[in-house]
């Protein structure tokens, strides 16, 4: 396993702690329940991730899919069988950002239903991520993968700050809430 994909275990096993303190915030609030699912579902959601990362999941599949295109012969015209999942991918992308804006805007500023609202599209927003990554479609690989610090490792670290922070923070809003 590459030093980033340990640092990256490193990062989503942080970002399951912070999850965590907010499960342990939201626990005791009977009216928060829905929020208590959330944050464990985002604890789940980053322990996959972990698993993923460790199992190389990612790796292995494009590598099946590329050797399938190979012996299948379609490995020339893989782009017709990559461009449609890109496209989802980026539809995807786009119902969530638009979702989320929706959503948003109709929520009550400061509260901490605007943190589990954030760090959940946040979440969402990793499928289109992964999907255009395990497309691997060269002209997309090409941005997500080019230069010293890769704009897919600035992403998927955006997220994990985003989720964690929200996290913390929804911990530290409902426990200083509690000691008053």
């Amino acid at each position: 396993m590459s030093w980033m994909s340990q640092l990256a275990v490193l990062v989503y096993g942080l970002v399951m702690l912070a999850c965590l303190a907010a499960v342990r915030a939201a626990a005791p609030q009977s009216d928060r329940r829905g929020d208590l699912y959330h944050w464990l579902a985002c604890i789940a959601a980053f322990a996959g991730m972990i698993a993923l990362r460790v199992g190389q999941v990612e790796d292995r599949s494009r590598d099946a899919a590329r050797g399938w295109a190979q012996q299948a012969g379609e490995y020339q015209s893989r782009f017709e069988l990559q461009l449609p999942v890109v496209l989802l991918m980026a539809a995807l992308g786009l119902v969530i950002a638009y979702v989320f804006i929706r959503l948003w805007r109709a929520s009550r500023r400061g509260s901490r239903a605007r943190l589990v609202l954030l760090s959940r599209f946040a979440v969402l927003g990793l499928v289109p991520l992964f999907g255009l990554r395990l497309a691997s479609l060269h002209q997309i690989d090409r941005v997500l993968y080019s230069g010293p610090l890769r704009i897919n490792w600035m992403i998927e670290g955006v997220i994990c700050v985003v989720v964690g922070g929200c996290a913390a923070l929804y911990f530290l809003r409902i426990r200083g809430r509690g000691r008053r």
